[in-house]
């Protein structure tokens, strides 16, 4: 809409000049014909020239502020597109970022130890003790589901044995009310704290 809106008042300008100019021409013609002095004529005719030149500098004037204008505009827009850019990068990372983090707990509750290993090795978790939304950590969850295999290896890659849950409990006091004794056995042989266990484990 803007740029026919444009090209019409370019339009009407270039119709302007043309006028003029064949004014130029009609009022040097008459002038001959009537034969005003020479020196009037200059006069007249200067005048006309000053008119159209005035014309196509105000022109030229408002080709420049439209050019002007366009140009913030479309630097407006590029900032526009690179804030959207970088929040559509920001929002995929956060995305990367939870399948990451679910697919490390889904591996400790499977028991799946090589995959656990394998995403440390990668540098896909830093952490073996990150906490999921329950606040428990990979160790608290293999633990409860009484995979040896897994608890050992994320003892093995840092984890803290005496991490305690959303709930206050410890894997071993996880493992030992999921009656995974292999588990209570292992735990405790690392030295696990018993204070939080059941009377006659102590």
């Amino acid at each position: 809409g803007m740029q026919l809106c444009e090209d019409a008042k370019a339009a009407a300008e270039k119709k302007q000049f043309s006028n003029a100019k064949a004014l130029l021409s009609a009022a040097q013609d008459e002038l001959r014909k009537s034969g005003i002095e020479e020196e009037e004529e200059e006069v007249i005719t200067r005048g006309l020239r000053q008119y159209i030149e005035r014309k196509q500098e105000e022109h030229l004037q408002v080709l420049r502020e439209e050019e002007e204008k366009l140009l913030r505009q479309r630097e407006a827009r590029m900032r526009e597109l690179e804030e959207e850019a970088r929040r559509a990068k920001e929002q995929a990372m956060e995305e990367a970022r939870r399948r990451t983090e679910h697919a490390w707990f889904r591996a400790a509750e499977q028991g799946k130890h090589h995959k656990l290993d394998e995403m440390m090795d990668e540098g896909s978790i830093a952490d073996p003790d990150l906490r999921d939304e329950k606040f428990r950590t990979a160790l608290h969850i293999a633990s409860s589901c009484g995979h040896k295999k897994a608890v050992r290896t994320l003892l093995k890659r840092g984890a803290n044995i005496d991490n305690q849950d959303g709930d206050g409990r410890t894997a071993l006091v996880l493992a030992e009310l999921n009656e995974h004794e292999d588990v209570v056995e292992y735990l405790t042989g690392k030295g696990a704290d018993t204070s939080m266990l059941g009377s006659s484990r102590r």
